[in-house]
C-alpha cells in the first residue's frame, strides 16, 4: 500500500500508540511526524467525507468535527500543563486548526497543532512553510470558492515562492536551521 494511504489504517482500525480517541465518526491521534511540540490529526471516519477533497467542506460537514476540534485542542492544553510545567504557557491562541491546501495524504485530515513550530521532524523549509502561509487553510476558511489551484500551482506559488520567515515577528531567514534556532529561541522567551 503506498504511503499516500497511511492514515486509513487508523481510520479502519484506531487501536494504535498514537491514537488519542476515537468513536464511531472520528480518530484523533498524535502526528507520526509532528511539525510542533503538539500535533494531532483528526480523522473522519465517514467514507464520503474522509476521501474528500478538505477544501470543498460544507457548514453542514464541518460542523460534525467541531466537537473534536474542541477535544483535541482541550487535550493539547491540558497535557501541556501536566508537562512538568515545560509547556505550560501554552494559551488556546497557540493552537491552530486548518487543512493543507493540498494534503499529502489521501485521507481527509484536520491538523491540530500549536504555532511554536520547535520540532526534529521540521527538516525542510516545505515543512515549515505548509504550516505558515497560504499552503495552510485555517478551518474557519472553509469551504474555500472556486477555482482552485492544481497541485503543482500551489506548491510553487504556496510553498516554493514563500519567504522563510518567523511566524511571530515576522523576520526573514536564509535557511531552516538559522529559522529554527530562532523559533527555539521565540518559545524560550515565550516560556518564561
Amino acid at each position: 500500500m503506498s504511503w499516500k494511504y497511511v492514515l486509513k489504517g487508523y481510520i479502519v482500525n484506531p487501536t494504535s500508540e498514537n491514537t488519542l480517541f476515537y468513536d464511531d465518526s472520528c480518530v484523533i491521534i498524535k502526528d507520526s511526524f509532528p511539525k510542533a511540540k503538539y500535533h494531532l490529526l483528526i480523522l473522519p471516519r465517514d467514507h464520503k467525507i474522509t476521501i474528500k477533497d478538505p477544501k470543498t467542506l460544507t457548514f453542514k460537514e464541518k460542523s460534525r468535527y467541531e466537537k473534536y476540534i474542541v477535544w483535541a485542542k482541550n487535550y493539547i492544553l491540558e497535557t501541556s500543563k501536566s508537562n512538568g510545567g515545560f509547556d505550560n504557557n501554552i494559551k488556546i491562541n497557540d493552537i491552530r486548526v486548518g487543512i493543507h491546501y493540498v494534503p499529502s495524504l489521501a485521507n481527509l485530515h484536520i491538523h491540530v497543532i500549536t504555532n511554536d513550530f520547535v520540532s526534529d521532524k521540521l527538516k525542510y523549509p516545505k515543512h515549515y512553510k505548509a504550516f505558515n502561509g497560504p499552503f495552510f487553510v485555517d478551518w474557519d476558511q472553509l469551504p474555500l470558492p472556486p477555482p482552485y489551484l492544481t497541485s503543482k500551482e500551489a506548491e510553487m506559488k504556496y510553498i516554493k515562492l514563500q519567504p522563510l520567515k518567523c511566524s511571530h515577528c515576522d523576520y526573514p531567514f536564509k535557511n531552516l536551521p538559522t529559522l529554527k534556532k530562532h523559533l527555539k529561541q521565540e518559545w524560550e522567551t515565550k516560556k518564561n
